[in-house]
């Protein structure tokens, strides 16, 4: 882009150059800076701070209220469990009265059956217990206690486990063998 020169008073404009035109300004029509009173600044300066002290209070109200939405979300999650809780508690313990065998199943496959009152406590409790003695008798009955293994009366008339020799191991099958893999490598480990 070429910068066009102003000719000087009696020179010619060079042909190749684009001629710019001035517009001649009139000095009243130019804007004087505007000038403020010291009362005048004070009076913006005060206006700004005030509108600046608004949007952070604003800004502090508006995460204030996330925080409370937050610890009110938080606070009825908590009471959510806390009822469960209650809830579990109550459902295992009438269920080990009742006779249930396993009283944590038997939460798990009624939970969504049960109905609760304004307070938490559970409305249904009877209900769902009685219809699950029709609906799942499995879960009744008596608990079966595992039988301790080994000990003076554990035995039962069980026979105890042979007594290793080579003789008797050399006599095994392959079967009975691999049964006593771990008693063999005992016996074998001792010689």
């Amino acid at each position: 882009m070429a910068i066009a020169k102003k000719p000087k008073q009696g020179e010619e404009t060079p042909k190749d150059e684009e001629e710019v035109e001035t517009p001649e300004v009139k000095k009243e029509e130019v804007e004087k800076p505007k000038t403020y009173t010291q009362a005048e600044l004070d009076a913006l300066l005060k206006k700004a701070q005030k509108d600046a002290d608004k949007k952070i209070a604003d800004a502090e109200a508006k995460a204030k209220l996330s925080e409370d939405e937050r610890m009110k979300k938080d606070l009825e999650d908590t009471k959510a469990q806390l009822r469960e809780r209650d809830a579990r508690d109550a459902v295992k313990e009438a269920a080990s009265k009742a006779g249930v065998k396993n009283p944590d199943l038997f939460y798990k496959a009624v939970k969504t059956d049960l109905e609760f009152n304004e307070d938490g406590s559970i409305k249904n409790l009877k209900d769902v217990l009685e219809s699950s003695k029709t609906e799942m008798p499995e879960l009744y009955g008596e608990v079966e206690k595992p039988k301790p293994e080994g000990g003076a009366d554990a035995g039962e008339g069980k026979n105890p486990p042979p007594t290793l020799t080579k003789e008797a191991i050399e006599k095994m099958s392959e079967k009975e063998i691999m049964d006593n893999m771990p008693a063999i490598d005992a016996f074998l480990a001792s010689q």
